[in-house]
């Protein structure tokens, strides 16, 4: 309650008061301007009833009034309430005001925590991890810490410290759902990783995370049979027996994969085997029989049938479930796709082939080596490499109009700027003019003419445009060696490149590709990333058929995922988890088409030289900061 100023009436009666008794009269108390914050704060039930806006400008108004360590405290509240109420910019101006000094060590934390929230919202994700360097000591603190740590580490796709973080925040929970929740974000997290990095990057055994990986990597390799499944989980729990996992998760993780898997005994493929793609469909088979032969355990029987020529392809698909197909696989030309997808499914099928539909159709996946999903990622591997602006340059065909438009749309999604796209014909052999005009040099040369025909003759160098951060080009080869030279003579040297896996024929020739250095591009790992001594590698297939055309060479790989997810599908859609593929880390997204995560190498001295795998951006990351949030926080160093 705010002290009263005594009034002239006050002062006289309190005179009169003297006069009559003779008493010394009450001392008034200087006056000022502070205030008394009651025990029941009405901002801290407005926070509590979830009306953070509200509380906000509550707990400003009664900092007004208060002395400095009130003060501090308040505004730490007000700004926590700001944050909570997603309003960035207010909670990041009103932190800086804080005064240090005025704050206990457990409030200091706090305002850390605050202020590594506000990074991680604008995505200042470097400064937010040096943020979160200092570990609090309060257990409720530490909760936050490891979940904003983890946070982080999602955004700028590390998996396994996200995994890490994770699995510090276990150790302080003690509400059961919550741990259980927890405890299914480690393993979901880590299903993402390789199972290479699984592997070889496990911490000692005596670290809880230890046991996470190894745990993932059960669910990552999965066999045909579903009763070996309980045997590796009684392994996995005898080398970690003093892991804290629910056993709740363990039980319904046998449950569910043994309800999901199910005895394939036989497998239908509907392939052209005849007209203009049956050197893709060879390749595919290839690829799918080898698989096929080196799988441990019960092997099915694989019937072949021919799609070509075939005008109903669902009376071709009934014909091979009735001939006793467990799962097929194909068909692989869009247009018989499109047509199998209106038929009545029973059986699953792995369609060879994406089509424009949204609606999920039951036991109906497609998988596809689709361009257009690595130019999305081409778009996000630019946008975590801090790139904010972008130009392209793509074929003038339905090929390059695809990846142009799927790099757009995924760009603007992220919040990249797109400034210009640009299209070359690929009979030419000289790229020049869309050159020039995608580096606005044709307006560079129209200025000087236009100062030229006023000033006389001048000196002039004509120069590229500055807006640009990198440059998305989709090219084969034989025009990519053309294009990257032409960007280099015409000033756009030090421009970034990235492309998709079409600049690269799959096979090292340096000579050739000396003309491609610095290019950034993705591809799958058999081709950059394979281990050469296992059974199914690309070294060990080119040296039984030394005869395979370099432009299928992929569609091997195919072939032997395709073999290799019929037991994994049932898993992936239940789980929304991904497998480690020869074309990818492969996931299922909501309309049961599958989606591969590449591998990113560069050129050097013309060889592809790998970088990393491709970190993958969650949709549920991609939420903008609030229209409040332009200013972007700079801090001062972590309070330590």
């Amino acid at each position: 309650m705010q002290r009263i100023v005594p009034t002239l009436l006050t002062a006289l009666l309190f005179s009169s008061l003297n006069g009559c008794g003779g008493n010394t009269p009450p001392k008034i108390p200087p006056t000022d301007n502070t205030q008394t914050i009651p025990k029941i704060n009405p901002a801290d039930t407005l926070m509590a009833s979830g009306e953070f806006e509200q509380a906000a400008q509550l707990y400003q108004k009664q900092a007004q009034n208060t002395d400095a360590q009130q003060r501090a405290v308040l505004q730490l509240k007000a700004a926590d309430a700001w944050l909570q109420a997603k309003h960035i910019q207010p909670a990041h101006t009103l932190v800086k005001k804080i005064a240090n000094s005025q704050l206990s060590s457990t409030q200091l934390a706090k305002k850390r925590l605050i202020e590594a929230s506000i990074a991680i919202a604008l995505r200042q994700i470097d400064q937010a991890l040096q943020i979160l360097a200092t570990e609090p000591d309060d257990d409720a603190q530490k909760i936050q810490h490891y979940q904003l740590k983890a946070e982080a580490y999602q955004l700028n796709g590390n998996l396994l410290e996200q995994a890490h973080a994770l699995s510090d925040v276990d150790q302080y929970l003690s509400n059961p759902e919550r741990k259980i929740a927890n405890q299914k974000a480690i393993l979901k997290v880590l299903s993402k990783l390789t199972e290479t990095a699984l592997t070889f990057l496990q911490p000692p055994q005596t670290e809880p995370l230890a046991g996470w990986m190894e745990l993932a990597l059960v669910t990552k390799s999965l066999p045909f049979e579903a009763q070996e499944i309980a045997q590796k989980l009684q392994q996995w729990r005898d080398l970690f027996p003093n892991h804290p996992v629910d056993p709740g998760i363990l039980s319904e993780m046998t449950e569910q994969i043994q309800a999901v898997l199910k005895p394939i005994n036989q497998i239908a493929l509907l392939l052209p085997q005849d007209g203009p793609f049956v050197n893709a469909a060879n390749a595919f088979r290839d690829g799918f029989i080898a698989a096929r032969y080196t799988h441990q355990g019960a092997q099915p029987i694989i019937k072949v049938y021919n799609t070509h020529g075939h005008e109903d392809i669902g009376t071709l698909y009934q014909r091979a479930v009735n001939d006793g197909a467990s799962f097929v696989i194909g068909p692989l030309e869009k247009k018989n796709v499109r047509s199998l997808y209106q038929y009545n499914i029973t059986t699953p099928v792995l369609a060879l082939n994406y089509i424009d539909q949204t609606e999920p159709k039951a036991h109906f996946y497609q998988f596809s080596l689709s361009p257009e999903d690595e130019a999305v990622q081409a778009a996000e591997r630019a946008w975590l490499d801090g790139y904010t602006t972008a130009i392209t340059l793509t074929p003038a065909n339905s090929f390059g109009k695809r990846v142009n438009q799927a790099f757009q749309t995924r760009w603007e999604t992220l919040g990249g700027k797109f400034l210009e796209a640009q299209t070359y014909a690929t009979k030419d052999r000289d790229f020049s003019e869309p050159i020039e005009a995608l580096l606005n040099l044709d307006e560079s040369e129209e200025r000087y003419k236009t100062l030229s025909q006023r000033l006389g003759k001048i000196h002039f160098e004509p120069r590229r445009r500055a807006d640009a951060d990198f440059i998305f080009v989709a090219a084969k080869p034989l025009h990519a060696r053309i294009i990257r030279p032409q960007l280099q003579f015409y000033r756009a040297q030090t421009l970034p490149i990235f492309t998709t896996s079409h600049v690269y024929s799959g096979t090292q020739l340096p000579a050739q590709d000396q003309d491609l250095e610095g290019i950034q591009f993705c591809d799958i790992p058999w081709i950059l990333a394979d281990d050469s001594e296992q059974l199914l590698s690309k070294d060990k297939l080119l040296a039984l058929w030394p005869n395979i055309s370099t432009r299928y060479i992929r569609l091997y790989a195919m072939g032997i995922d395709a073999y290799s997810l019929i037991s994994q599908l049932p898993w992936l859609q239940a789980n929304n988890q991904t497998y480690d593929g020869r074309t990818g880390s492969l996931s299922l997204d909501k309309s049961m088409k599958i989606h591969r995560q590449l591998v990113w190498a560069q050129f050097k001295a013309g060889i592809p030289e790998l970088i990393s795998y491709a970190p993958k951006i969650e949709e549920d990351t991609l939420a903008p900061p609030s229209q409040d949030s332009i200013e972007k926080p700079v801090f001062d160093t972590p309070l330590q």
